[in-house]
Parts: structure tokens; C-alpha cells; sequence
């Protein structure tokens, strides 16, 4: 009897199904349904095994848009919530950031309500809160070495695909708009790629984080053929950076390959030094060009910075114990107040004076404290790390991080919220790392 209702049950809710996927067939459009159905799919699918939403969530970042991916997210975090819930079990594996990363998100809490368009601050400190909540959830899913490769070698495969639409877009000129050439100065670069992302700035800043971690995977595998093709992933993925002519993302990646030449195996250092040696005879006058105009500011976009820069400092001088507010709208709002030249700015172009300005004092210091430890455990961890690839992906996480953040000079890369996933992602990649060496080697990474 039982069995006979439990089918009724089963052929009830299966008529219901597909009478309401009928009827969305019939009023969507095909590619709607298409879209929705695929949604629809990838949330029952994350919510039977969160272990699939942190695979996804990190793999379609450099293809998804930012909303869709926000949801994906909020779902991995409810799906992981309900399976601690149901196992009656809420400890959680601690790694050394958490108290400060609590603390952060306490000062962009105090930000968001100090804020002068506390709407807007609110609406930034929901994507920020989700995304380190997102950092716990990675860190206590990544539990052993096969899930930490399937997730970097997910996330090098879709970046690939991200950066050779860019190389398309430079060999086609398939861009949405030229407003980043500045003809005056560099009259023969005609298109600047910008792939998924729409700003080869923001390209630049992601493809820095991704390329040092994608060339951690040679460390994992012996044969040569997969070697090659990780080797084939990587230079993609340079082309592309250098195709987004961002001298910031420029600057940032040579000192990230520096960094890691000298940790990992200083034999790349020659490689490096052939490769610059070898940079005029590959590439056209107009990039040696564009590379060596760093600083001038007979260029517009320097000058532009300079003067953003020199009227963010100003606002710091009368908001540097508070803020002004999380987000841009706050910015927005007061930077006119005291602009020089360059009147209008979305923010101040660099992250550090932006992290000031939104959070005070205190949340920078914060910051600043975060980066210590992570690189207390990355760069001083990785010596006593046996494990070639583990070690090898510490040092991978750090250098990207530290290239990333010396394009901050010059950028706000915290302004797409993608591609400040993609720096957690990086941390957290970098911290389970340490992790899995310390468990496995039963000994801490750092003392």
C-alpha cells in the first residue's frame, strides 16, 4: 500500500513538472527557456551537493555575468548550510584568516551605515558579505589534493576559453567600444581586447590572478603531453594580457613571473630574461611603445590618474578616520567636491586610497592585516611543504596576488565584482593549500 501511494505521489509531481515546463516552453522564447531550464537544473544540482556549486561558482566566473553568478553563489552557500543542518553538524575547518576576515566585514558594516548613499553602500556590502562568505564555504569544502586541482584546472579551462575570445577580438577588431585607444599617443593600436569582461583593465587584473595558478598545474603531472597542453592554457592567456595593453597589467605580471621564478625555480629567471630580450623582435614597435610611456604625462590616461589621484588624497585628508562610505556612489558623490583637472571618476583609481576612503582606517589596516598573514603562511609555508605541487600552487596563489596588487597602484581592482571573486577564489585556493600540506604532512606549514 505504501509503495502504490509513494508512485501515485511520484506520477502526480512528474504530470505536474512537465505540465509547468509545457507551459513555460509555450510562453518563453526558445532561448529563455533554454536559459531558465539550465538554471533550473544547476540549482537543483548545487543544492543536492554544494561540492557542484563551488566547482561551477569558481570554473564560470570568467563567462558568466556577474548576477547570475551572485546567485549561483547564494545557493552553494545555502545548499552548504542545509547539508551542516541536516548532519547536525556546525564545526567548521578554521584557517588563520578568519578573525580578521570577520573584522573586515564588521568595518565595511560601520562603512555601510556611516555611508553617505547608504542604499548603494548596503547593496556593495551584501556582494562583498556573500563573497567571503563564499571564502568559508570553499575552505571547508576543499578537503583533499584531487578536489583542489579539478577546481584550478576547471577555472584555467574557462579562462582559456575567456582570453582566446580575446585574441579573437584582436585579430577581428570585435570590440564593443574603442573608447580605451588613445589615438593621439598610440596611433597604431587600434583595439584593446576586453573578452567577457568589458574593460581590458579588469581583463588585465584577472588574467594576472589566473595565468601564475594555471602554470602551478605543470607541477601536478609528469606526462609531457599534458604538460604541453596546460603550457598551450597559460600562453593564451598571456597573449591575451598583452593584447589588452594594460601597462598595469603589464607591470603587475612581470612582477608576478618574477616573484615565482625566484621561489619556485630559478632557472625561469633565464627564461624570463630570453623572453624580454626576445620582446622586440615579437612584438610591434607600438606595444615596446605603449610599455615604455609608463609615466608620462604627455599621455592622457596618466594624466587623467594623476589628477584623480591628487583630489582623492584631498578627500582622504577630511575623511581618512571613517570613510565616506562603501561602494562608488559615495565617491561619486563627494570626489567633485575637491577634483582638479579630471572632474568625474567612478573612483580613485587606486585600491588602496579607495579602501581608505570607503572604509576608514580601520578597514584598511585590516586589510593590510589580512595580506600579512596570508603571505606569513604562503611565502614563509612553503619551504617546509614536500608536496612539489602544493607548494608550487602556494607559491603560485601568492605571486598572483602580489602582481594584482601592484596593478592596485594604478586601478580600483576592486571595481568588478568578478574579478574581486576571483582574488578570494585565489585566497582561498592559496589557504586550502596550506591546509592540505599541513594535514597531510602532519606538521603547520608555518610555525
Amino acid at each position: 500500500m505504501t509503495d502504490r501511494v509513494t508512485g501515485k505521489k511520484a506520477e502526480a509531481a512528474a504530470v505536474i513538472i512537465g505540465a509547468a515546463l509545457g507551459a513555460a516552453a509555450f510562453l518563453l522564447p526558445l532561448q529563455s527557456f533554454v536559459l531558465a531550464l539550465a538554471a533550473m537544473l544547476a540549482a537543483a544540482l548545487v543544492l543536492w551537493r554544494h561540492e557542484i556549486g563551488v566547482f561551477l561558482s569558481v570554473g564560470l566566473i570568467p563567462v558568466c555575468p556577474t548576477t547570475p553568478l551572485l546567485g549561483l553563489l547564494l545557493i552553494t552557500i545555502a545548499s552548504f548550510l542545509i547539508r551542516k543542518f541536516l548532519k547536525g553538524s556546525f564545526t567548521f575547518k578554521q584557517t588563520p584568516l578568519d578573525p580578521l576576515l570577520l573584522f573586515f566585514a564588521g568595518a565595511m558594516l560601520f562603512s555601510s551605515l556611516i555611508s553617505y548613499t547608504r542604499s548603494s553602500s548596503f547593496t556593495a556590502l551584501v556582494i562583498h558579505l556573500i563573497i567571503i562568505t563564499f571564502y568559508f564555504v570553499m575552505t571547508n569544502t576543499i578537503t583533499n589534493k584531487k578536489k583542489l586541482y579539478a577546481v584550478i584546472a576547471f577555472l584555467a579551462l574557462t579562462s582559456a576559453v575567456a582570453a582566446a575570445y580575446g585574441v579573437y577580438q584582436y585579430y577581428t577588431g570585435d570590440i564593443s567600444s574603442d573608447a580605451w585607444v588613445d589615438t593621439t599617443m598610440f596611433e597604431d593600436i587600434k583595439t584593446r581586447v576586453v573578452s567577457t569582461f568589458g574593460n581590458p583593465n579588469v581583463l588585465g587584473e584577472y588574467l594576472i590572478l589566473v595565468i601564475p595558478i594555471t602554470m602551478a598545474m605543470l607541477w601536478e603531472r609528469k606526462s609531457w603531453l599534458i604538460k604541453l597542453a596546460i603550457g598551450g592554457l597559460a600562453g593564451i592567456m598571456l597573449l591575451c594580457l598583452i593584447y589588452t595593453s594594460s601597462r598595469g597589467a603589464w607591470l603587475g605580471f612581470i612582477f608576478a613571473i618574477g616573484i615565482f621564478a625566484v621561489l619556485r625555480d630559478r632557472r625561469f629567471l633565464a627564461l624570463c630574461l630570453i623572453g624580454l630580450l626576445l620582446v622586440p623582435f615579437v612584438l610591434p614597435p607600438s606595444y615596446i611603445n605603449r610599455f615604455t610611456s609608463i609615466g608620462n604625462l604627455q599621455d592622457s590616461s596618466s594624466a587623467y590618474r594623476l589628477s584623480i589621484w591628487l583630489g582623492s588624497l584631498k578627500v582622504l585628508q577630511d575623511y581618512w578616520p571613517s570613510g565616506i562610505g562603501l561602494g562608488l556612489e559615495p565617491f561619486k558623490l563627494i570626489y567633485p567636491k575637491y577634483a582638479f583637472n579630471a572632474a568625474y571618476a567612478h573612483h580613485s583609481h587606486n585600491i588602496y586610497i579607495q579602501l581608505i576612503l570607503e572604509t576608514g582606517i580601520v578597514g584598511f589596516l585590516l586589510f593590510m592585516g589580512i595580506l600579512t598573514v596570508l603571505y606569513k603562511h604562503l611565502f614563509f609555508g612553503y619551504r617546509k611543504v614536500k608536496d612539489r605541487f602544493l607548494s608550487t600552487l602556494m607559491i603560485a596563489c601568492g605571486a598572483g596576488l602580489a602582481g594584482y596588487l601592484v596593478h592596485g597602484i594604478v586601478e580600483n581592482i576592486w571595481y568588478n565584482n568578478r574579478v574581486l571573486l576571483t582574488s578570494w577564489v585565489v585566497i582561498a585556493l592559496g589557504m586550502s593549500a596550506c591546509k592540505l600540506a599541513a594535514a597531510k604532512e602532519g606538521v603547520e606549514a608555518v610555525d
